[in-house]
């Protein structure tokens, strides 16, 4: 455990703050919720990989689209286009209530790693608790057998959109969007879902 050294008139602002929020003198925990913070912001980028699973995480997914979509120019009008695979856990949470989280563990812990194997370390994500990302391209969509009492949902969400700079942010959202859509709307028997540039993109655009 590091020893941080905290100048007196620093302390006595934090016990002032811990008093007003916290109803204690003691400002302990009001550091605690402020290094945690730090440290959440500062070290988020290097949470490349979820420690069930071994699949990559959301935020790896966003940085990738991110900059898969960001035009070379301002005048860019060329287009991305990608094919994204979206699993979800039918009724997992039914499923967990009645296995209890280690059984679904060792279900999740399997579906990723199946993926993995299947897909390349590179191409899956996990971006929920029983969701799952695949970077498609051009591959048929595959989904490994489910255990018993577990069905795999899914739905392919093809993109095709214009990149840009000046709204770079607004299309990965426009695609998460979509993404998210494909993750809580996929079928047992599988889904497409199209995305392209919004109107509003496309009004920013003329």
């Amino acid at each position: 455990m590091a020893t941080v050294e905290i100048p007196d008139d620093v302390l006595e602002a934090l016990r002032v703050q811990a008093k007003a929020t916290l109803l204690t003198d003691d400002p302990s925990g009001l550091l605690m919720q402020i290094v945690r913070g730090y440290l959440a912001d500062v070290c988020a980028p290097g949470f490349d990989r979820d420690g069930l699973t071994g699949a990559l995480t959301r935020q790896r997914l966003r940085d990738r689209v991110t900059k898969a979509t960001h035009g070379a120019s301002w005048q860019d009008r060329s287009i991305y286009s990608e094919r994204f695979l979206c699993i979800d856990l039918d009724k997992f949470k039914r499923y967990l209530d009645v296995h209890g989280m280690q059984v679904a563990d060792v279900v999740l812990r399997g579906l990723g790693h199946d993926l993995q194997n299947h897909y390349g370390k590179d191409d899956v994500y996990r971006v929920g608790g029983d969701e799952f990302v695949v970077v498609l391209g051009d591959r048929d969509a595959w989904l490994p057998d489910a255990p018993q009492d577990v069905t795999f949902a899914h739905a392919i969400v093809e993109v095709a959109l214009h990149r840009n700079q000046r709204r770079n942010h607004n299309i990965y959202g426009w695609i998460e969007t979509h993404l998210k859509a494909g993750v809580l709307s996929s079928k047992p028997g599988g889904m497409l879902i199209e995305c392209g540039d919004p109107v509003w993109y496309e009004e920013q655009r003329t």
